[in-house]
């Protein structure tokens, strides 16, 4: 499962370098079949170009269209609902090795490719992930938008203490 995982984290990083004149890749997203490459359009490159372009490029492309999640979600059976919970749960683990051997950037974009594969339905593993989204983007500065994702993992789970505690903390920062 890990070679697979970082099979389709590389393929994503390389899947994000997208042409001007291309079109804007985040139109063909979809929830149906396996990870689509064009689902995440972060990359390491935008990270080194400034933190004016980091906040911009992160606020673009952290965005969970939960309206198009939602619609998708509808002709999805309990057994795909449970399969793709189960991919969020490997990039979830991929996520947190990331953010242990300090790849914070890398953390993020695997976070968010999580929170677009994990079901709505699951409230409790998506709060998780949208914290562990708020503490790698901490550490690399997006307080704002950390701010933003410690906010949405107490809205879905307004018990999470470790999220309250996590935007308390940014809070007192800013």
């Amino acid at each position: 499962n890990e070679e697979i995982v970082d099979s389709l984290v590389k393929s994503l990083e390389s899947s994000c370098q997208v042409k001007p004149e291309e079109p804007d890749a985040k139109e063909n997203e979809t929830l149906k079949g396996p990870i689509s490459e064009s689902s995440v359009q972060l990359d390491k490159d935008d990270f080194d170009n400034g933190q004016e372009n980091i906040k911009q490029k992160s606020e673009e492309d952290d965005f969970i269209d939960e309206e198009l999640l939602k619609e998708q979600e509808k002709s999805l059976t309990e057994e795909d609902r449970v399969r793709l919970k189960s991919e969020a749960a490997e990039l979830k683990k991929t996520g947190n090795d990331q953010y242990k051997n300090s790849q914070f950037r890398e953390a993020v974009i695997t976070y968010t490719l999580a929170l677009r594969t994990c079901p709505l339905c699951y409230n409790k593993d998506r709060a998780v992930l949208y914290a562990n989204r708020a503490a790698a983007k901490l550490s690399i500065n997006l307080t704002e938008t950390a701010v933003d994702d410690c906010s949405k993992a107490i809205e879905l789970d307004p018990d999470y203490v470790k999220a309250l505690m996590r935007r308390a903390q940014l809070y007192e920062k800013t």
